[in-house]
């Protein structure tokens, strides 16, 4: 029972660890995305 619940501990950290990563790709994506925009509507209105 015990190797049971660390296994379940572990796999729920590594679960953790890789929304952490996507939540920074995710933010990292609009952050470019953004920029893109703002610099595409600078040099494309007068």
């Amino acid at each position: 029972m015990t190797d049971l619940k660390l296994f379940i501990g572990t796999q729920f950290a590594d679960i953790r660890a890789d929304i952490k990563n996507l939540q920074f790709i995710v933010l990292a994506t609009w952050s470019v995305l953004v920029a893109a925009i703002g610099l595409t509507v600078m040099y494309l209105l007068p």
